[in-house]
């Protein structure tokens, strides 16, 4: 902990390298080493208010010896609400329907697959590229052995 703190000392923008030793160190139960607990509530104080997430998921315990430190109850009791993000919604089957595989320069194309209930869909042609002709693998002769199942 002590080199992480002076890390920190030194290089202020390694602090988001400096939570995640932190968070990792919070999976390694660190309450249990007494120097190194000290050293990460050292870390924690320094590292404030972005360190109060790794102080809200210590379990009973070591949180309540956490909240019994002055500076940290302040940052805890100051804490706002965790503003999380939705996680993305899922793309509806109509939408997906309704979408068609691009067409890339050099790139063979590859046929769609056709589900159950799904209308087809056709290539999309962007301006000004030519369509690649599909090749076949069987007329080549490669310098060395294809890897195993791609026969």
């Amino acid at each position: 902990m002590r080199s992480v703190l002076q890390a920190l000392t030194l290089y202020p923008a390694m602090g988001a390298l400096a939570l995640n030793i932190l968070q990792l160190l919070v999976e390694k139960e660190v309450w249990l080493n007494k120097v190194a607990w000290e050293g990460w509530i050292k870390c924690c104080e320094r590292l404030l208010p972005a360190s109060t997430f790794l102080l809200l998921s210590l379990p009973g315990e070591p949180l309540q010896g956490c909240v019994s430190l002055p500076r940290l109850h302040a940052a805890l009791a100051h804490h706002p609400e965790p503003q999380y993000s939705a996680p993305p919604a899922p793309v509806p089957m109509p939408a997906v329907n309704q979408l068609a595989p691009v067409q890339l320069p050099g790139m063979n194309p590859v046929a769609p697959v056709q589900l159950p209930g799904m209308n087809p869909v056709a290539p999309v042609q962007l301006p000004g590229m030519n369509p690649v002709a599909p090749t076949s693998l069987s007329g080549m002769n490669p310098l060395e052995p294809l890897p195993p199942g791609m026969e």
